[in-house]
């Protein structure tokens, strides 16, 4: 006799998101090009292109090459996937 508790999606789902920032806490704030790229699944020149038409915020620091914070890219995923 099995007694699932209806409730164990929710709470798995809770917990996945809870590990899942917390991960992201312990990551860099600014982020290189190519971290972008792989976080995102797609080439280091797709996200320059993004850079350059304005959709997503890059940082530059002097000469150095761009960074792009954190939440740029979570905001970025969030824009994009409420449209599709």
């Amino acid at each position: 006799m099995s007694l699932d508790n209806p409730l164990d999606p929710l709470v798995d789902a809770i917990a996945n998101a809870v590990v899942e920032r917390l991960q992201r806490a312990q990551q860099p704030t600014l982020l290189t090009i190519r971290q972008v790229a792989a976080e995102l699944s797609r080439s280091e020149r797709w996200v320059r292109g993004e850079i350059a038409a304005g959709r997503l915020e890059c940082v530059r620091e002097g000469k150095g090459q761009p960074r792009v914070a954190r939440e740029a890219v979570d905001r970025y995923v969030t824009e994009r996937s409420v449209r599709e």
